[in-house]
Parts: structure tokens; C-alpha cells; sequence
């Protein structure tokens, strides 16, 4: 099972950003996709572990009437993509150096100039 949700956009998800996620009523993470395609997954991934458990292999793959379903093609082409999930990093973000980090941690820091007047203040009235 594992070979099929891994470098998935919906293990990354569960893996690092379930925090991030907003929560139910009962405080589990909510995770806003259509019911029946996420009732269909899980019981797709308790057959791949059901598989794996007897030494069998099964594909978590969509029917040809769900194919046809713009919402369970939707979300499984979302969540089921596989990707390598990496961030190309500027190089100008990495070469900041701890001085001009410093500069803009500072209360009053220069900003990029300009007149600063209701900074912060969300109705734009002076502060």
C-alpha cells in the first residue's frame, strides 16, 4: 500500500500538513473533498492493506463509470498524483545574509522605504 500513496499530494498532506488542516466539531482534521470519493479511498486502502496482509497485490485504480465522474476523476487525479514534492528554492531566498535577516526582525525596520503611516491598522487610519 505504502508504494501507492507514496510522493502522493495526499501523503504529503496527511504527513506534514495535517496541523495545518481545519478541524470537525470533535477535533479530528477535515479535510474538505467530496464524501463519496473519500468514503470510496478508504475502503480502497483497506483492501490494498488486506492484500499486502495475505501476500497479494491490489491497485487502487478508479472503474470505468467513476472515470467518467468528473468529481471522483477530480479528486483522485488531485490526491493521487504521483510527484516528487520538491520546492525549487531562489537562490537570492538561501543568500540572505544574518544582517539583513536581523534588519527585518527589528521593530521599525526599514521596510522598503516609503511612508509607513497606518501600517498594520486593517481600516488604514493612522495608528
Amino acid at each position: 500500500m505504502m508504494d501507492q500513496l507514496r510522493r502522493t499530494y495526499f501523503a504529503h498532506l496527511l504527513l506534514y500538513c495535517v496541523d495545518a488542516l481545519p478541524r470537525d466539531e470533535e477535533g479530528r482534521p477535515f479535510l474538505d473533498a467530496d464524501p463519496n470519493y473519500v468514503k470510496w479511498l478508504v475502503n480502497e486502502i483497506a483492501l490494498v492493506e488486506g492484500a499486502d496482509a495475505s501476500g497479494e497485490e491490489y491497485e487502487i485504480e478508479l472503474d470505468d463509470t467513476q472515470k467518467e465522474d468528473p468529481t471522483f476523476a477530480f479528486y483522485h487525479e488531485l490526491f493521487l498524483t504521483q510527484t516528487t514534492l520538491e520546492i525549487d528554492v531562489r537562490s537570492e531566498d538561501t543568500d540572505m545574509d544574518a544582517r539583513e535577516a536581523a534588519e527585518g526582525n527589528k521593530e521599525g525596520g526599514d521596510c522598503g522605504g516609503g511612508d509607513r503611516k497606518g501600517a498594520g491598522d486593517s481600516n488604514g487610519e493612522e495608528t
